[in-house]
């Protein structure tokens, strides 16, 4: 009996996260976008503009998923422990900000009256499309059905996909940076997450894990972070 209560009562409590997780986002990215339709501009640019507004939350609401894990490791407080708790909440609003990211691409591209391959390259084309995909696998599958579902491999989806992201984020901003400095702060945060996800990592691997793991595990951060610095030396994806 009293279980059957404390059961109702943590659903009501994770009920209640989730609608305030959303309706954040809600008043974020629609509050955002609706200042930006006032103007009744739907030129290029405005549009674009808009498409940005989109991009920008979603990575937003990622960064805040990406973190939310490692930081309850090493920092428990009140906002920590929220981010923890409402983690998949998060990345489902991370997934619906990209959602709304591609509708407003697909507006803006519509009424542009020229051939798509000269207003994106293939690799953006690429990026896009299995991004947007990644989001989607990521946000369907999160929920008690699809963790029951896969079992162990569910984990393993949603590490891959997070990873994925991460990459695309780092391979979107990161050329970026020499024309636009103030892309320094969100290639910050990606890469102070994953850093504090790979220092947790050998932690861990340090007192269970063969040498042959740790080997591994290094020669994987060692490339990840020279093609982090060769992508944002050059300017260029690579």
């Amino acid at each position: 009996m009293f279980n059957k209560w404390e059961d109702l009562s943590m659903e009501l409590v994770r009920k209640r996260s989730a609608y305030g997780v959303y309706g954040g986002l809600a008043l974020l990215l629609f509050g955002c976008l609706a200042i930006s339709f006032a103007n009744m501009d739907f030129s290029e640019a405005a549009m674009r503009s808009r498409v940005r507004i989109a991009s920008r939350v979603a990575l937003f609401y990622f960064i805040l998923t990406f973190w939310a894990g490692p930081l309850w490791k090493v920092w428990k407080n009140d906002f920590s422990k929220y981010l923890f708790q409402n983690r998949r909440y998060l990345g489902i609003s991370a997934a619906f900000a990209q959602t709304i990211f591609i509708l407003l691409v697909s507006w803006t591209y519509s009424n542009i009256p020229r051939p798509l391959d000269e207003i994106l390259t293939l690799r953006e084309m690429v990026i896009g499309y299995s991004g947007m995909a990644t989001y989607w696998i990521l946000g369907l599958t999160s929920n008690d059905a699809s963790v029951k579902f896969f079992g162990k491999k569910w984990a393993i989806i949603h590490m891959v996909g997070l990873y994925y992201l991460w990459y695309i984020y780092i391979n979107s901003y990161a050329p970026g940076l020499h024309r636009n400095p103030e892309y320094i702060v969100p290639l910050a945060f990606l890469a102070g997450g994953f850093a504090l996800r790979m220092y947790l990592q050998f932690q861990k691997i340090d007192k269970v894990a063969p040498l042959r793991r740790q080997v591994v595990l290094s020669s994987i951060v060692g490339v990840v972070c020279v093609w982090m610095s060769a992508v944002i030396y050059t300017g260029q994806s690579i």
